[in-house]
């Protein structure tokens, strides 16, 4: 039989753990354990693992210290999702509120339910409250800011009338969104 390294020792464990691995090997990967002093210590915890499964668990799932690392890998994964979420988000609000002066401001009607729906990703059903939030809170600075450079910008009637027709779309795509989540989720 040839020696097998640690890396497919790795590969074979799990397998063996669960009764499913052949026969050959089963055999080199217990001999490769009694070689090796890491790869040993690393089966011994499958194995402690395995048999500290409560009796609560009906299903018989066996625990696998890699699903370990993969639980943690998808948050990872899931956190830097919403950072960028929520940047879009956040950018796609400044960029649409800078069109509201402009010629292409019918673009918001666009613009704004997808950032509703996005929304809705980040926060849920909350989303139809805190996206128009940013939004209202987002037009003021920006219009603060204008003011204050001596820009252009827009009066308070008009600030609040387009905060709220903004605000109005944001919410439809976030309603659009949930509406899509809850139709389509698996049952």
């Amino acid at each position: 039989m040839t020696k097998i390294t640690c890396d497919i020792c790795m590969d074979l464990m799990p397998l063996v753990r669960d009764g499913v691995a052949s026969e050959d090997s089963e055999n080199a990967v217990m001999k490769h354990i009694s070689e090796c002093e890491s790869c040993k210590k690393i089966y011994d915890e499958m194995y402690t693992n395995n048999k500290n499964i409560t009796e609560d668990n009906k299903n018989s799932q066996i625990i696998n210290p890699q699903s370990i690392n993969i639980d943690k890998a998808a948050k990872k994964v899931e956190k830097k999702i919403n950072k960028y979420l929520g940047m879009i988000i956040i950018f796609g609000i400044f960029f649409g509120l800078s069109l509201t002066a402009s010629e292409e401001m019918f673009l918001n009607s666009f613009i704004m339910p997808i950032i509703g729906a996005f929304g809705y990703y980040l926060f849920h059903w909350k989303a139809a409250y805190t996206v128009p939030c940013i939004i209202v809170i987002s037009n003021f600075i920006i219009n603060g800011i204008g003011f204050f450079r001596g820009v252009e910008h827009l009066d308070i009637a008009s600030m609040v009338m387009w905060g709220a027709i903004y605000s109005l779309f944001a919410i439809i795509g976030t309603i659009i969104a949930g509406l899509l989540h809850f139709g389509l989720r698996k049952e």
